[in-house]
């Protein structure tokens, strides 16, 4: 015995311009024919025939929706899918009119942008409007002004300091940095690879900073203390796509090693 919960289509099936359509066709009104006659003649059918109905109407509304899809032609929406969109339009409507106070139009442009059926470009198209509308109350001079600003500042400013002392350093510094800590390491791994051990000089020449990240937090007396991260590649690809990684807290190498 079927049981048509467990029928499934492969999806290249599932459209209206394939073999498979006319048959589902015919199961469709033979079924229905069957289910018809059956309540004229007030005889009790099986219910898998009316599980079969079910069945067969859902694979032929699934075909339909993707022959359409290929041809370009949009699927009629939902209940559900209606009462977003009217929703929608409400809002936007309303955000529009001028009839409202700005304060409620900037609140429905909001809602609006929370709306998970809005589509990205919708989004943007609705915060351009909000920016319109404020700069229209407020003037078209008005720049926005973080309350964090001097605080901002005082962090970039300390991050400038950081990078200027790793400047300082120069590359080669970190290099042979690098390969002082990292060669035994280096030279075990293409030993492993059959591969020539390296001199300090050779492996230091090889290693390239690829990235650096840095996080500050301003301490209670008001200085920055930061954590800096500086991730190298050896260009000969000795560790295998591994990272050569260096750790600094406030200008104290904390560690060396490999990551990735």
């Amino acid at each position: 015995m079927w049981r048509s919960e467990k029928l499934s289509e492969p999806d290249e099936l599932i459209r209206a311009d394939t073999n498979i359509s006319i048959l589902m066709a015919i199961i469709l009104f033979y079924t229905q024919s069957i289910e018809k006659n059956a309540k004229k003649c007030k005889i009790k059918i099986p219910k898998q025939v009316c599980q079969l109905v079910k069945l067969v109407y859902g694979i032929i509304t699934r075909m339909n929706e993707a022959q359409n899809k290929l041809n370009g032609i949009e699927r009629d929406m939902t209940k559900e899918e209606f009462k977003a969109y009217d929703a929608y339009l409400d809002i936007k409507i309303g955000a529009k009119s001028a009839f409202r106070s700005f304060e409620k139009r900037l609140e429905l442009y909001e809602r609006l942008w929370e709306m998970p059926s809005v589509s990205t470009n919708t989004k943007i198209e609705c915060l351009n409007e909000a920016i319109k509308l404020v700069k229209k109350q407020y003037g078209k001079n008005l720049e926005p002004c973080c309350p964090h600003e001097s605080l901002v500042r005082k962090h970039l400013r300390a991050i400038s300091g950081y990078l200027n002392e790793l400047e300082k350093e120069g590359e080669e510094t970190w290099q042979l940095r690098m390969a002082d800590e990292l060669l035994p390491t280096a030279n075990a791994w293409r030993e492993d690879c059959d591969l020539p051990a390296l001199s300090k000089d050779k492996f230091a020449s090889q290693i390239e900073l690829q990235s650096i990240h840095i996080k500050t937090e301003e301490k209670e007396g008001g200085s920055i203390h930061y954590e800096l991260e500086l991730f190298f590649q050896d260009t000969d690809d000795t560790f295998a796509g591994h990272f050569l990684y260096a750790a600094i807290e406030d200008s104290k190498v904390k560690e060396i090693t490999l990551m990735g």
